[in-house]
C-alpha cells in the first residue's frame, strides 16, 4: 500500500498466532472465524492454515454436510481482512481490537477446481488417504492498494499433513523458511476490497 511504512514487529508478531488472536483482529467471531493459524505474514502476502473446513457443524453450511468450494472466497476474505488490518496498522491490530474491516467489492477470475472444500470421511481427488488430517492452506497476495482500497490474488488448497503439522504445532514460531506451496489449487481468484477506516 502506498505511503504505509512496513513495521517488521507487526509481521513477526503475526506469524505463528492462532485462532483467538485472529478472531480479535477480523470482524468475525466465534465459529465464523474460519482461520486457525497465521503461518507467515509480510507486507505483500499472508499465509494462513485451518482445519475448519472439516468441522461440523460449520457456519456456512445451510443444509446437509457439503461445504461448497465457492465458500473458499470467505476464507480468502478473512485472510485479506487480517492482512489489510496488519498492513494499515489499524487501531488495535497488534494490541487486541479488530480493525474497522472492509467490504468485498468484487471477485474476478474465480476458479473452482473441486465441487466442495471437504466433507469428513470423503476425500477430494488427489487428497491422499486421510482427509481428516488435511489442512487447508489460504494464501493472499496484495497486488495493489492504498489506505482506502486493495486488490488481492488468492489461492486455497490442501497442504500435506507433515507440512501442516509444522505450521499448526504448539510452537508459536513461524514456518522455517518459506511456507510450503499448496499441493493442489482448489480455489483461486482475485478480489477487490474497500477498507473501512
Amino acid at each position: 500500500m502506498t505511503g504505509v511504512a512496513p513495521n517488521p514487529d507487526r509481521w513477526s508478531l503475526a506469524a505463528g498466532q492462532g485462532r483467538d488472536w485472529i478472531a480479535a483482529r477480523i470482524p468475525h467471531a466465534g465459529g465464523m472465524c474460519l482461520l486457525d493459524h497465521v503461518v507467515r505474514a509480510a507486507p505483500d502476502q499472508l499465509w494462513a492454515a485451518t482445519r475448519s473446513h472439516l468441522r461440523r457443524p460449520h457456519p456456512l453450511i445451510v443444509r446437509g454436510d457439503r461445504l461448497g468450494a465457492a465458500h473458499g472466497v470467505e476464507y480468502a476474505s478473512q485472510a485479506m481482512a487480517l492482512h489489510g488490518g496488519l498492513l494499515a496498522g489499524a487501531a488495535g491490530s497488534v494490541t487486541g481490537a479488530h480493525p474497522g474491516g472492509g467490504r468485498l467489492v468484487s471477485v474476478r477470475e474465480l476458479r473452482l477446481a473441486v465441487p466442495e472444500l471437504a466433507r469428513p470421511g470423503k476425500a477430494q481427488a488427489g487428497d491422499g488417504p486421510d482427509p481428516a488430517a488435511q489442512v487447508l492452506g489460504v494464501h493472499v497476495t496484495l497486488e495493489a492498494g492504498d489506505a482506502r482500497q486493495a486488490s488481492y490474488a488468492f489461492a486455497l488448497g490442501p497442504w500435506t499433513p507433515a507440512a501442516a503439522d509444522a505450521g499448526l504445532g504448539t510452537s508459536a514460531g513461524a514456518w522455517p523458511g518459506e511456507p510450503p506451496g499448496l499441493d493442489t489449487i482448489w480455489v483461486s481468484g482475485r478480489a477487490s476490497v474497500l477498507l473501512v477506516t
